[in-house]
């Protein structure tokens, strides 16, 4: 390789499949290289839900929108082809029913506004007529229908399939009724319809009068019927009206309430002597048993001192006996104890004697005071007696009145009712005549006019197919259907592969620091890109800008934090990541760096055909102590620029890197050069890159925009950081909208 000063003979160049590549050399990691044995894998690839944005969709079909659409052209056409050929030509018979809303001659305004809004359940019953069963089956039967080639066919199914093909509407929601059938026989079609059509008309309308004439029948007897109800009705209603002697309501309300009125008093006036009769009764029995006792007991003690202080006889008695009282006494006090008088005897028996009369005249006073009382008791009893007796005979009359006076309320009452229920009954009756004389006379007037339902069109022969728009439209439709089939496909497929869609989604979704974005350049103009011409420039510029901010960002960073190792590594292969590593590693040593570039993809080394260079000894023969680093670090035509390649891998250098060996690589190389860049392994497929981070300072994951999957970089970030990698950063390998500046779309020849 001759060595350039200003353009280095390495530059990143986009392949037609997207992949990054050094000019001069074959593609590295091709997009679709992805043929290799997967190790362990994170399980966050199966179980990330990335969500899915309606520009996931527009970025999927931006990227197979020639692919769907060539596939959509060719099965578009292959669909309307098909369709064109394959469908049936298929012819449609018909016949015409009207179903008028009401008929001529009966309408008027008024009926019309009774049976429009039922006009919708009639259309709907005809309807349903038409496709009954029995309608279907009637119309089998007819006359050479069993043998038509359409029948025979479905000969179990028919009914079901006659159910599903037969066509009954309204067209335009009028009063026409049409029935249609489509098949590929245009006469048989027709003698389908016309024997359906005509099974209607006589299993439907014909029957329909008939019920209608038996129903007026019907009608003429219940007429005669009700009629001698309303006539037995007036004669009973006159019978009762002569025993009340009138038939009007009000008079004999006016009659009720006068027996009423009547019965009142009386029940009043009854009741009255009842309660005085009840007195009485009660005073003469008191009066009874007072006389009763006044022969038991004796008289009053006090009455009798009044009687006899009133008695002039018992008063004379009394002084005498006073007078004796004192003589008897003074004599007891003259003569001496123990000596007798015959004065004292004498004067002591006539006190005796006066005593013994006074005593008589108490007890004659006793005796006629008890007889008045026994005598003015029996005068009160005789009294009570007559009351009584009085009473009794009025109380009998009274009830008497008062019980012919309530038979009459009674029978009034029932003879009132009796006659306003006749007379309901009358009404009702006459009512229910002249609902069905309306009803008689209504039909009658319907039967000898114009019937509803008329045929106004038998099923004839169609002379042409159905309408060739419809297989135009059908063909049409297939066809876009065809077109978008494999269009939505692709893009549905694509979409669930979560691919990175912009450089955001990697910050944005994946949370990953971007540090610069690669522009991804046109195949055509890849190996142009150090010829003279303005355009082959641009692409020049715009590469090798995007590189040099990533080393910028590099510098600083080693500058702060002391990160001059850095491991270029990506998800899986195809990602960019080795030709990223390479143009990174040149960009630091054209900033003046001393760097190393370091081949660690030991199962599948590129660096060395890309630079034209020994594939060993490199680092494997490291890693197995074969050689030393300052064996493998080979100097190339490029100014402060060293490559280390892989050298031959075997079992013994992968299991030394297992081990740390690559530790002590590092270390050598950080002694030696200001950067070291390590194009590294895949992260997923194997674990080489693995332990390569767990010795480095920073770690570069390459992502390809349309190509790299955001589940698989979130499960190799995972991984390094399971692996103790701090210093993750992205770039991603893009479009150049981001870029600074202009270019034409067409990069010419």
């Amino acid at each position: 390789m001759s060595s350039q000063s200003d353009v280095s003979p390495m530059e990143n160049q986009p392949s037609e499949d997207h992949s990054l590549t050094v000019q001069g050399s074959k593609p590295i990691g091709n997009v679709g290289s992805t043929t290799v044995e997967w190790a362990a894998v994170s399980p966050t690839e199966n179980n990330l839900q990335k969500g899915v944005t309606p520009t996931a969709y527009v970025h999927a079909l931006r990227r197979h929108w020639l692919l769907s659409g060539a596939m959509g052209v060719i099965l578009a056409g292959i669909v309307a082809v098909l369709l064109w050929v394959l469908l049936p030509k298929t012819y449609t018979t018909s016949s015409l029913i009207k179903v008028a809303m009401q008929s001529d001659s009966i309408v008027g305004d008024e009926r019309a506004r009774v049976y429009a809004p039922l006009y919708e359940v009639e259309k709907g019953t005809q309807l349903g007529l038409v496709r009954s069963p029995f309608v279907l089956q009637a119309a089998l039967r007819a006359p050479g229908i069993s043998n038509l080639s359409i029948v025979k066919k479905r000969k179990n199914d028919i009914i079901t399939w006659l159910k599903e093909e037969l066509r009954v509407s309204y067209p335009g929601n009028a009063e026409l009724m049409e029935i249609s059938l489509s098949g590929d026989s245009p006469s048989e079609v027709t003698k389908l319809v016309q024997a359906i059509t005509d099974a209607y008309w006589k299993e439907s309308v014909e029957k329909e009068e008939d019920r209608r004439r038996a129903k007026l029948a019907e009608l003429e007897r219940c007429y005669s019927q009700q009629s001698e109800k309303v006539r037995k009705a007036r004669s009973s209603l006159s019978a009762l009206a002569e025993t009340m002697k009138t038939s009007d309501r009000e008079a004999v309300s006016i009659q009720q309430q006068a027996a009423v009125q009547r019965l009142g008093e009386s029940r009043r006036q009854l009741y009255t002597v009842r309660r005085e009769l009840r007195q009485l009764r009660g005073q003469l029995v008191a009066q009874q048993k007072a006389f009763e006792r006044l022969n038991e007991i004796q008289g009053d003690d006090f009455e009798v001192q009044e009687a006899i202080q009133r008695d002039p006889i018992m008063r004379q008695l009394l002084q005498k006996e006073s007078g004796y009282r004192e003589m008897v006494a003074q004599q007891e006090r003259v003569v001496r104890p123990g000596s007798t008088s015959l004065s004292a005897d004498r004067f002591s028996r006539q006190f005796q004697s006066i005593t013994a009369e006074c005593e008589s005249r108490r007890t004659e006073i006793r005796e006629m005071i008890q007889k008045a009382k026994q005598a003015k008791l029996k005068e009160m009893l005789a009294d009570l007696q007559v009351r009584v007796d009085v009473l009794a005979r009025e109380e009998k009359v009274l009830d008497g009145e008062y019980l012919e006076q309530r038979e009459e309320v009674n029978q009034i009452g029932k003879s009132s009712v009796e006659l306003e229920m006749k007379q309901k009954d009358l009404e009702t009756y006459e009512g229910m005549l002249r609902q069905l004389a309306g009803g008689r006379e209504t039909l009658k007037i319907e039967l000898s006019s114009k019937p509803r339902i008329q045929l106004l069109q038998k099923a004839t022969d169609p002379k042409t197919y159905d309408n060739p728009k419809i297989r135009m439209a059908l063909t049409l439709l297939g066809s876009g259907i065809g077109f978008f089939i494999p269009v939505c496909g692709l893009v549905w497929w694509d979409v669930r592969k979560q691919r990175i869609n912009t450089p955001d989604e990697v910050s944005k979704d994946l949370g990953l620091n971007v540090i610069g974005s690669v522009p991804i350049i046109p195949g055509r103009a890849i190996g142009r890109l150090n010829a003279p011409g303005r355009k082959n420039q641009l692409w020049n510029l715009r590469l090798t800008e995007s590189i040099d901010g990533i080393a910028a960002r590099l510098l600083r960073n080693a500058a702060i934090e002391e990160s001059r190792v850095v491991l270029v590594t990506s998800a899986v292969s195809g990602e960019g990541k080795t030709t990223l590593a390479t143009q990174i590693a040149m960009s630091l040593a054209r900033a003046g760096k001393n760097t190393a570039l370091v081949d660690f993809d030991l199962r599948r080394p590129s660096i060395d055909k890309a630079f034209q260079l020994p594939l060993d000894p490199g680092v494997s023969e490291v890693l197995c102590q074969e050689a030393t680093v300052a064996d493998v670090v080979q100097p190339i035509d490029f100014p402060n620029l060293s490559v280390v390649t892989s050298g031959r891998c075997d079992r013994l250098a992968l299991q030394a890197l297992a081990n740390g060996g690559d530790a002590l690589i590092f270390e050598e190389l950080r002694k030696e050069f200001d950067f070291v860049i390590v194009d590294g392994s895949p992260i997923l497929p194997v674990a080489d890159s693995r332990y390569v981070a767990q010795h480095v300072d920073k770690v570069v994951m390459s992502v390809f925009r349309d190509f790299s999957r955001a589940p698989r970089v979130t499960s190799a970030c995972e991984i390094l950081n399971a692996f103790g990698v701090e210093e993750l950063e992205a770039v991603v390998i893009s479009s150049g909208e981001d870029s600074y500046g202009t270019i034409d779309a067409d990069v010419g020849a």
